[in-house]
């Protein structure tokens, strides 16, 4: 049996297999995922690379349906569940001076790379930062190497007990297993261990 399924990005099905059941979310990362950023960002991005207008439409359509997972956690009305993302903080910070920093969530979905501007780099991490002080239930954790238990090396998205969305350098694979998605769901680990960082809590 096949526990984890290559992803193709068809927008109307992985729409439906995003949302899928409410819970808290998870963002495991070396850093930020540029197919989930702002619209406005992404297109600055994908200019900037010269990347032809029919990959940029299709690039935003899948941003998009990115963004609307974060949208069901903190629109007015919406159910407000914790959005965690955790960031693996010697890479996070590596990229802000690592010439050049190939994104490659974009560079998987425009099947060529992808450069990420120190500038662009920056904009992002700023973004972030007002999103933190902005919503409640946002909050951002910093992983390093030497930390206990150690989290996955391979960036993934996850919703609680529902489903896990990888991404390596040959792809994207879904998994609704739920043995496995227990096994590693971040709920299960002791969030002592890492730095957690709130400007309420400071």
């Amino acid at each position: 049996m096949q526990i984890y399924d290559p992803l193709r990005f068809l927008p109307g099905r992985i729409h439906t297999l995003f949302h899928r059941r409410s819970g808290i979310f998870y963002c495991i990362l070396s850093s930020p995922a540029f197919i989930a950023v702002n619209k406005n960002l992404l297109t600055e991005i994908l200019k900037d690379n010269k990347v032809d207008p029919s990959t940029i439409e299709h690039c935003l359509e899948i941003n998009q349906i990115f963004r609307s997972i974060s949208d069901d956690n903190f629109l007015p009305g919406s159910e407000k569940k914790p959005f965690i993302f955790i960031f693996r903080y010697h890479r996070l910070v590596a990229r802000a001076t690592k010439t050049p920093f190939i994104s490659r969530s974009l560079s998987l979905i425009c099947s060529r790379k992808i450069v990420i501007s120190p500038a662009f780099y920056a904009k992002q991490l700023r973004l972030l930062a007002n999103a933190l002080i902005k919503y409640e239930n946002l909050r951002i954790i910093l992983a390093t190497d030497e930390d206990q238990p150690a989290i996955p090396s391979v960036d993934c998205w996850n919703k609680q007990n529902a489903w896990i969305l990888q991404m390596d350098e040959n792809g994207f694979r879904y998994c609704e297993d739920p043995g496995i998605i227990c096994w590693i769901w971040p709920g299960n680990w002791n969030h002592r261990a890492y730095k957690m960082l709130s400007p309420r809590k400071t």
